[in-house]
């Protein structure tokens, strides 16, 4: 069950292309604003700083399922 939602969570923070579909402007998720920031606004400091919180969340989700799991997230299990 842990490893379904990692993956359902590094799916839905790296998309932007359904968002972008469905919602417009008017939505906008972290991938959209990087997006943003680098293709439309030229603003390559400001879509570094959120690509960083993007990282450092996705970082601390997987820290954190690891102290859940006890340590193991990349390690196979051992019975």
């Amino acid at each position: 069950m842990l490893a379904g939602v990692l993956l359902v969570t590094i799916l839905t923070m790296g998309q932007f292309i359904i968002p972008a579909l469905l919602g417009g402007r008017s939505d906008m998720m972290l991938a959209n604003l990087v997006d943003f920031h680098i293709n439309e606004a030229f603003d390559w400091s400001m879509a570094s700083v959120i690509s960083i919180v993007l990282l450092v969340l996705s970082a601390g989700f997987i820290l954190g399922l690891a102290r859940v799991r006890g340590g193991q997230v990349f390690a196979e299990r051992r019975h």
